[in-house]
């Protein structure tokens, strides 16, 4: 089940590579889906920042985080 996870998202990385290669694909779909506050959207502001930079840091890691839950026993 995890593998099938994994290449899931592997391909969603690759079609993102993609999207994000074509200038046209990438207008068609900023124009044409809302993904205002989307990860998406955070992705593409990330593209823009410095590495080193707090802002890019705190943006990082608000993609990658996970909610963490309590688990009752």
């Amino acid at each position: 089940m995890f593998n099938l996870k994994l290449c899931n998202f592997e391909n969603t990385n690759k079609l993102y590579k993609y999207i994000a290669s074509s200038k046209d694909l990438e207008e068609i779909f900023s124009n044409d889906i809302y993904y205002q506050g989307t990860v998406l959207e955070k992705m593409e502001k990330l593209e823009s920042l410095h590495k080193n930079s707090p802002e890019y840091e705190k943006l990082y890691q608000d993609i990658i985080s996970v909610g963490e839950f309590k688990v009752s026993l």
